[in-house]
């Protein structure tokens, strides 16, 4: 599990020079596209998790973006960030312990599953790896 308090998530808002309370849609996609540049975009992670629950807070049921002034708790997305963060930095992670890995990464319902596949990859050299690298991922 990720470990992720409140001060975790006002911190990162501060670092982030968010100050606003609730933020729209174009705001949430400024943010993404500016902390991931080149990385990930609102499409690549609005389907999963936090980002999920936004998307349906701010669109239609056909998928159209409601008016500017249909907002979501800045919390929420800066929760959501720090968790894709996270996410990201267990992918460096393990890329850099096993050579030529593929990793897929897939969403069920609050859970997130990965297949990763390497050749010098067992489950014990892969939790031995996370576990050593608890308190830095920030996981339990």
């Amino acid at each position: 599990m990720f470990k992720i308090s409140s001060e975790d998530i006002f911190k990162f808002k501060t670092e982030i020079s968010c100050q606003d309370d609730n933020l729209n849609l174009p705001q949430i996609k400024k943010i993404i596209s500016t902390l991931f540049t080149g990385q990930l975009e609102w499409e690549d992670i609005n389907k999963f998790g936090n980002g999920k629950i936004i998307t349906e807070q701010m669109t239609d049921a056909e998928g159209n973006e409601l008016d500017s002034d249909s907002t979501v708790d800045a919390a929420l997305l800066i929760e959501f960030l720090l968790v894709i963060r996270q996410i990201s930095r267990i992918m460096i992670k393990l890329k850099s312990e096993f050579n030529d890995m593929k990793i897929e990464m897939e969403n069920i319902g609050t859970l997130l599953r990965f297949n990763i596949q390497a050749a010098n990859v067992n489950c014990g050299n892969l939790f031995n790896i996370l576990d050593s690298n608890h308190a830095t991922l920030m996981i339990n």
